[in-house]
């Protein structure tokens, strides 16, 4: 008899644990481990440029301001920093891309990198600011030469 009170009352904390553990969500709301801990990779080229396009994969293409530059294509993924913006306040006419900025900078200081949902938004952002043509800095870390598209390191709308 006691040994069956003993096992039920363990089958009930397991399934407790289980359930709280499932409904919690925490596990799905959250990045892989390390994203938003991870140290800043210095990369080793800055890029400034007009965004041109974004795809759902998270291809950004971008043409450099540089003279003679040509358009050039690089990868977002949940590893890319999002860092704040510079907002240019008082320039006439105004830009639409200062609206995405400040939501930007919002959510860079309410911690987005480290949500799934707070990824999405950065995405969405960029896909507008894309849209409008408004102006990105990159840092990226060349890949190697077999590899595609260089992987973003940090991303800041100008």
């Amino acid at each position: 008899m006691k040994l069956r009170n003993v096992l039920a009352a363990l089958g009930g904390v397991f399934v407790m644990s289980i359930s709280g553990v499932a409904l919690s969500g925490s596990h799905y709301s959250r990045l892989p481990s390390g994203s938003s801990s991870a140290p800043i990779q210095m990369s080793s080229i800055i890029i400034t440029g007009t965004a041109l396009d974004f795809d759902d994969g998270g291809l950004l293409w971008l043409e450099a301001h540089l003279p003679g530059a040509r358009v050039g294509y690089y990868q977002h993924t949940v590893y890319t920093r999002h860092l704040p913006g510079n907002l240019s306040h008082g320039v006439h006419p105004p830009s639409p891309c200062d609206g995405y900025t400040e939501a930007w900078n919002h959510l860079v200081q309410q911690g987005g990198d480290t949500t799934l949902l707070g990824q999405m938004q950065f995405h969405n952002l960029i896909a507008l600011m894309a849209q409008h043509q408004c102006t990105l800095t990159i840092g990226i870390t060349p890949p190697p030469v077999t590899d595609g598209a260089p992987t973003i390191d940090t991303v800041t709308p100008n």
